[in-house]
């Protein structure tokens, strides 16, 4: 009984430390007005790692709808 009530008590600090941290790249996004691209998969967080940074930055200015779409899947996501 103690472990499936230990188990909701994490999962809900989980659920509410996600949804601070997806508040924060919805707010930082909207004011700097660019985002950087996020992928979870392995391979490409390596071959990111090469890039050159400004290319994994969408602008909202120069290119909105991948802005846009980068807002939206990691807050969404």
């Amino acid at each position: 009984m103690n472990a499936v009530f230990l188990y909701e008590v994490v999962a809900r600090i989980v659920s509410v430390y996600l949804c601070v941290v997806c508040y924060r790249t919805l707010r930082d996004g909207l004011a700097e007005r660019k985002i950087t691209s996020f992928s979870s998969d392995a391979i490409d967080t390596i071959l990111a790692a090469f890039m050159d940074p400004s290319i994994r930055v969408a602008h909202r200015d120069t290119a909105p709808v991948r802005y846009w779409i980068l807002m939206s899947v990691q807050v969404f996501g």
